[in-house]
């Protein structure tokens, strides 16, 4: 009787300790504290809008005149001119323009937009505002510079919520036919559609001048 309540004690012992080996995880110090060290995307984003992008802007080329250059230019003007994440024929511009409000239309307003002597008409997004024009525009954010794509993509949901929520309600909530704007954006355009005549763009900031 006493040797079965060893064996049955060292049985349990042995069972505990199979579950503690279990349990335990062993791993670097360093490798958890990257792994707990999180990203901010928020504070990336704020940065990016309020600070990074001043210089840009300010160099930014005019709508009619970046699209009078496109519609004749080369694959490697393209290239010089325009801004890639991926390989193909897509290519964003970050652009600004003045323009009087042809028309508002439920989801965008048209500007008649003049510089360089050239007109053209651009309808400015008011309403879906989902992409990713203003990230790739910018030329500012990589995708090299992110540990994973995840990330990469949830700086534009941010750009695009700054976007929706702060820019356009008092933007649409004022503007009239006839209003004269200042605007700056992004859009996206094919090479090889060649679509210059038709372009959307993706609002960064508006201001009416009245």
């Amino acid at each position: 009787m006493p040797r079965w309540s060893v064996w049955k004690n060292a049985i349990r012992f042995a069972a505990v300790g199979v579950v503690i080996f279990l349990s335990v995880r062993i791993e670097p110090l360093e490798s958890r504290l990257q792994r707990e060290k999180v990203f901010d995307v928020e504070a990336y984003v704020n940065g990016l809008l309020h600070d990074s992008l001043a210089a840009p802007i300010a160099t930014a080329p005019e709508i009619c005149a970046l699209l009078g250059r496109l519609s004749s230019a080369t694959d490697a003007e393209w290239a010089s001119l325009g801004r890639q994440t991926a390989i193909g024929s897509r290519y964003c511009f970050l652009v600004r323009g003045t323009g009087i409000v042809e028309r508002v239309e439920a989801d965008a307003v048209v500007l008649r937009l003049t510089d360089s002597g050239r007109s053209c008409d651009v309808r400015v997004a008011t309403e879906y505002v989902f992409g990713n024009e203003i990230r790739d525009a910018t030329g500012m954010v990589r995708l090299e510079d992110f540990d994973d794509l995840t990330t990469f993509n949830q700086v534009s949901e941010f750009i695009n919520e700054r976007i929706r929520t702060q820019v356009l309600p008092p933007f649409v909530n004022e503007v009239r036919s006839h209003d004269t704007v200042d605007v700056v954006g992004a859009c996206c355009i094919n090479k090889r559609l060649m679509g210059v005549e038709d372009v959307e763009l993706v609002p960064l900031k508006l201001n009416i001048l009245r």
